[in-house]
């Protein structure tokens, strides 16, 4: 099951799908950082922005003043919320 069950994700504002974000468990890849993907990369760096609420406001400052980027920014945050949900539900099935 989703964690956007019960809501659509197209109504999600940037800052909700910062609020699920925060309830996934996110693992790294299992191998040297020079090899992991683009996606992989954004992945790695949304964890750390999530935990910290100053880079939270900076990417809101930033959006203010590129409002193209925050369609990346959504668009990288529902997918990172599907690809860790993902992994936790394969997780909880071989449980």
């Amino acid at each position: 099951m989703s964690m956007f069950s019960g809501f659509s994700q197209q109504k999600l504002n940037m800052h909700q799908l910062f609020e699920v974000c925060k309830t996934i468990n996110y693992v790294p890849p299992d191998k040297p950082l020079e090899q992991w993907t683009k996606e992989e990369s954004y992945y790695g760096g949304l964890n750390i922005v999530i935990q910290q609420p100053i880079l939270l406001r900076c990417v809101d400052f930033v959006c203010t003043s590129i409002p193209p980027l925050k369609l990346f920014i959504k668009s990288t945050l529902k997918d990172y919320i599907k690809q860790y949900s993902a992994k936790k539900n394969e997780a909880e099935k071989n449980v």
